[in-house]
């Protein structure tokens, strides 16, 4: 896990779980006069390595249950006794879940970008749904496979291309 640390040590602590991995826009999300805020990038993503797109990463122990072991983790290690959490996207269901088994840990809970991580909503996301609002953005990245691979399943063929 790579973290960092921004703001007064004396200040009101805060995390930030982003979908992804942290950059410096999520830091910009907390005023550091007011507030200590830690940034993660969660095991597999962002910085943190190994990252779950190699194709050699184990990911068997990347589940939800892990990574909000791995936060409760982060708190005991800083000495926080509570602090606000703040997630988005995949992080905002990983929020949603830490705020769920450690309630007595969380002074405040902001989500963005929710998602349930349902197939339904991933399928819509990268399988053709969000095609409907940006068409011609859908078609440059479908253009960009190789002519047989256009048809069908745009994520199998670019999982087909990272092999």
């Amino acid at each position: 896990m790579v973290i960092s640390s921004t703001g007064r040590c004396a200040a009101s602590p805060g995390a930030s779980l982003p979908g992804s991995g942290c950059t410096p826009w999520h830091r910009r999300l907390f005023d550091p006069a007011a507030y200590r805020v830690v940034l993660f990038d969660q095991r597999g993503c962002g910085r943190s390595r190994p990252h779950a797109s190699s194709p050699e990463t184990e990911l068997s122990g990347n589940t939800t249950g892990n990574l909000i072991a791995d936060i409760e983790l982060l708190r005991v290690h800083l000495n926080v006794e509570r602090w606000l959490v703040l997630g988005g996207s995949w992080g905002s269901a990983l929020a949603l879940a830490y705020a769920e088994r450690f309630p007595t840990r969380v002074t405040e809970l902001i989500l963005f970008g929710v998602g349930t991580g349902r197939r339904e909503e991933f399928d819509w996301l990268f399988r053709d749904g969000l095609g409907s609002c940006f068409p011609e953005e859908w078609e440059r990245r479908r253009s960009a496979l190789p002519g047989a691979d256009r048809v069908g399943d745009i994520v199998e063929a670019y999982c087909r291309l990272g092999r």
